[in-house]
């Protein structure tokens, strides 16, 4: 999460956007009532782990960099 707010400040930073790079808690997550930052928190520590590789073998797919991934998010 850190690489992706510095990745999102880098990009955004001459348009005068500041994401809060603030570090948060395990406790803290789990004491919130945001739902999808206790999903984070599960995925992280539950070691769950995702690949793309068999849709790149089966299927021929190409995928941007996460980095541009975030950027186009943002």
């Amino acid at each position: 999460m850190k690489d992706l707010v510095a990745i999102l400040n880098k990009e955004f930073k001459d348009q005068g956007i500041q994401i809060p790079d603030k570090e948060v808690t395990g406790e803290e997550i789990a004491q919130s009532d945001n739902a999808q930052a206790k999903m984070l928190k599960y995925v992280f520590e539950s070691g769950i782990r995702f690949s793309n590789k068999r849709s790149v073998e089966l299927l021929g797919m190409k995928y941007r960099s996460t980095e541009q991934t975030i950027i186009d998010t943002g």
